[in-house]
């Protein structure tokens, strides 16, 4: 607790007139900004910065963004996950400084009645209209994340790594009001709070950065990877990598170009196949050159320190294109999907990945479509000239759309067209079959052949089994195996009056209710995963097409019950479609058609409206 006490001494003797600012980061303290690079001058630019004292196991916080009027929070939280929820939170108005959590996902934050035990606020002010608190925190703190079940969580900064949240909003009354989606930002992995502040390496007076085009001597004295093939490293939108392997040394130059000196990162890595997983990754901005390991699909990569043997770093930019280079030992050792796993690129061949993307806070984000994969393994000893194929996320979203036409749509209509409208259409026939039967069964065989087409697209994008996309790839199988099952069942169908006639109407039944079902869950998990990116409230969008088709099929079965339509159906002759007793004039419509009909049609045109809304924010995204 010295350091602790001295630091409270310091900031009381200097009464903190120093504003916050962005001097020494990466140097002497670790910064995250949103936006990437933004001036802590402006309320709108969302700034932390933190120092980690091993001695006594304890962080220094500076936190700024908002106009420090008291009417505006700017606030930073860690989690496990890049979600709202079980986090430990902080916040600063400029008058006052709080902590409190982030407990269930989509509900407000909780307010701790006082700063715990172990976190003390040293200032909160506003200067030239920006909100800033500085606080220390003790490595350990202990938070309750769910008051309902006071469930609580530790939250060690020493010995676990989290992802770091930020967000600004109004501040009314003593309490938080809910930010926009624009308004907030979460880093692109989980942050070793314990890793010290990598240095800026700028090239000393009288070095030569590389130059700005790099191919040249590509195929004779070094490795070279591009895309687009035969790509200038003077656009920022190639993607280049050069490895030129020393074998005395055993050591290997590598030069790296690609994205916006101002706003991005380049990065690659070697892995053991085109998939990001399992790979040796390094990246770098205009300013500094940084490690870090790719352990799982769709798991956010991890920073770790530059190996040892790194040397020769420069980091820099030409044309406003980010460019770097440094020298690797031919073998590191790092942690990867297994513990202390070796890449040696002088005995073993790997796949180059490579991707560029927002750099936050001189940090990775996730890079979107701009990644690119070579179409083999690659042997760095060799000086080769080759070029990569584009990953692109468009099949991601092919995937996701189709599904969505299947399941949100042709299934939900289908379902409904053969459960309450057979009584409908009296003897109307089409093609030599009842119009109902001929409309459901278009229905559904269009959602088998979209839910097909969308478990290859998705199989071909990730080269196999996704295993690390939690449940929904197991609930996909599962549907896919269900859709292909029922149309067979169908074909082998008894016909009408024959004994197993029963077994065949609940089997199918059972199996198409059961697809449905696992459909919309398959698509509820699948709509977070972070390939999409879609907005955070895509669910509860998904919840309102549930409800509203749960409340369409309630309607439904009260006026097929109260009309007799169901019962009825069931007990006619074959090729008799009469519901009403009354009635001489079997060609009549049944009673209760007419707002039946306009159920539907109202049914249609809402779930068209949903699977258009969610296919619009697939495509954007």
């Amino acid at each position: 607790m010295v350091s602790i006490t001295l630091i409270l001494f310091v900031f009381i003797l200097l009464g903190r007139t120093e504003a916050i600012s962005n001097s020494g980061c990466g140097i002497t303290k670790q910064c995250f900004s949103f936006p990437t690079g933004c001036s802590t001058t402006s309320p709108s630019c969302l700034f932390v910065s933190y120092v980690y004292n091993a001695t006594d196991q304890s962080f220094l916080f500076e936190l700024s963004g908002g106009d420090g009027s008291g009417s505006q929070y700017v606030a930073v939280a860690f989690t496990s996950a890049p979600t709202m929820a079980n986090g430990d939170l902080y916040y600063c108005t400029g008058t006052e400084f709080k902590s409190g959590a982030l407990q269930v996902r989509y509900n407000a934050p909780s307010t701790d009645t006082t700063i715990p035990s172990g976190v003390v606020q040293l200032s909160a002010a506003s200067t030239n209209g920006v909100g800033e608190c500085t606080f220390t925190r003790q490595a350990s703190i202990t938070k309750i994340v769910n008051s309902a079940t006071s469930v609580s969580k530790t939250f060690n900064l020493v010995t676990e790594n989290f992802f770091i949240l930020m967000a600004t909003g109004s501040y009314s009354s003593g309490n938080i009001v809910k930010h926009s989606g624009a308004n907030r930002f979460f880093t692109s992995a989980v942050v070793n709070f314990t890793t010290s502040p990598a240095p800026v390496t700028t090239p000393s007076p009288g070095t030569t950065q590389p130059s700005s085009d790099l191919t040249s001597g590509c195929g004779s004295t070094k490795g070279c990877f591009r895309s687009p093939p035969g790509c200038s490293t003077q656009s920022p939108s190639c993607m280049f990598l050069s490895w030129k392997y020393d074998s005395a040394s055993k050591t290997v130059d590598m030069e790296l170009s690609g994205g916006m000196a101002a706003s991005q990162y380049a990065g690659f890595a070697f892995g053991s196949s085109a998939r990001m997983e399992n790979a040796d990754l390094y990246y770098c901005t205009a300013s500094a050159v940084k490690s870090g390991a790719i352990k799982g699909l769709q798991a956010p990569p991890a920073d770790t320190p530059l190996p040892a043997g790194v040397t020769n770093i420069q980091a820099g930019a030409n044309g406003g294109v980010v460019q770097c280079s440094f020298t690797r030992p031919a073998s590191v050792t790092k942690d990867l999907s297994a513990l202390n796993t070796v890449i040696d690129i002088s005995t073993t061949t790997y796949y180059i990945l490579f991707a560029t993307g927002t750099s936050p806070a001189g940090g990775l984000s996730y890079h979107g479509p701009s990644r690119v994969a070579s179409t083999r393994s690659i042997d760095f000893k060799l000086n080769e000239d080759i070029g990569g194929t584009v990953d692109s996320i468009d099949m991601v979203k092919a995937h996701a759309s189709l599904m969505m036409i299947a399941w949100l749509t042709c299934a939900s209509i289908g379902v409904i067209i053969a459960r309450h409208f057979k009584p409908l259409f009296h003897d109307m026939t089409c093609g030599g079959e009842k119009v109902w039967f001929q409309i459901h069964r278009s229905l559904m065989v269009t959602a088998l052949l979209a839910t097909v087409i969308a478990f290859i697209l998705i199989f071909v994008n990730v080269k196999g089994y996704s295993a690390n996309a939690g449940a929904h790839p197991i609930i996909g199988i599962i549907v896919t195996c269900l859709a292909i099952i029922n149309p067979i069942m169908a074909i082998f169908r008894p016909h009408p009056g024959e004994k197993n006639r029963v077994i065949f109407n609940w089997a199918h039944w059972f199996v198409g209710t059961a697809a449905h079902i696992l459909g919309l869950t398959a698509i509820f998990l699948g709509v977070d995963l972070a390939k999409l990116n879609l907005p955070e409230w895509d669910t509860w969008v998904l919840v309102g097409f549930v409800a509203f088709h749960v409340i369409t099929e309630v309607i439904l079965e009260i006026l097929s019950a109260f009309y007799g339509h169901i019962s009825a159906y069931k007990k006619m002759p074959k090729n008799s479609m009469n519901m009403d007793d009354n009635a001489a004039d079997k060609d009549q419509p049944p009673k209760g058609a007419g707002i039946k009909y306009f159920i539907l049609v109202v049914y249609s045109l809402g779930n068209v409206g949903f699977l258009i809304t969610f296919i619009v924010f697939i495509a954007l995204h």
